[in-house]
């Protein structure tokens, strides 16, 4: 375990993340980004191992959208104030307010509401669960339940990410040392502060970035 968190720390030292200009004035957009850079590049580390050992490429890719359609997506509230300032800030106005239509009509699809054109359009801000699956062999077909279908095509990353990540993103409700960090993710602090993104109050944040607008 020695020998794969030094691996992981050197491939992060060699591919460390760019800053945005927004993190000087919010600090918790600095967490979660962080909490991304080490979740993906353990998980791309590893892929390389699953691939090399499978002799076979994921299918997973741009366009791909089957995760989408029936997502039960459980994220912490860091996560949803990331994606939110991702929404606010970076993507278009006109995406930006068919997210908001489709944020406000959640509950009548079952698709992903920010899946617009057949693409995530807060891809760079999605939560860990959009994270973690990646399927071989070939494409998942709409219709199809994968872990259902064919198990043995689905690969996840090793809980070794989860707890690498977790240790960043649990700075957020101020857990200081590591010990601590790693009991909290041990008996799934995490989870426990998770809820399925169709829960969160949208109406609410919706409610406030228009009232800013018109202020």
């Amino acid at each position: 375990m020695k020998n794969y968190s030094e691996k992981l720390a050197r491939r992060l030292k060699k591919n460390p993340r760019t800053k945005v200009p927004d993190e000087a004035d919010n600090p918790i957009l600095t967490v979660i980004l962080d909490t991304y850079h080490v979740f993906d590049t353990g998980t791309r580390m590893e892929l390389e191992e699953e691939e090399f050992k499978r002799q076979a490429k994921i299918y997973c890719s741009d366009g791909c959208i089957a995760c989408c359609l029936r997502p039960m997506v459980p994220a912490t509230e860091i996560e949803i104030l990331g994606l939110w300032w991702f929404l606010l800030t970076r993507v278009d106005s006109d995406t930006r307010e068919l997210v908001i239509q489709r944020l406000l009509a959640r509950k009548e699809s079952s698709e992903c509401p920010f899946l617009i054109n057949e693409h995530c359009s807060i891809y760079p801000m999605r939560p860990l669960a959009c994270r973690i699956l990646h399927v071989f062999t070939k494409p998942c077909d709409k219709e199809e339940y994968i872990y259902q279908s064919r198990r043995e095509d689905v690969w996840v990353p090793s809980q070794e990410i989860g707890k690498k990540s977790a240790v960043v993103l649990l700075d957020y409700y101020g857990f200081k040392s590591l010990k601590d960090k790693v009991k909290a993710y041990k008996e799934g602090f995490i989870p426990a502060q998770s809820r399925f993104m169709p829960d969160y109050n949208w109406e609410g944040l919706i409610k406030i970035y228009r009232e800013g607008r018109r202020g």
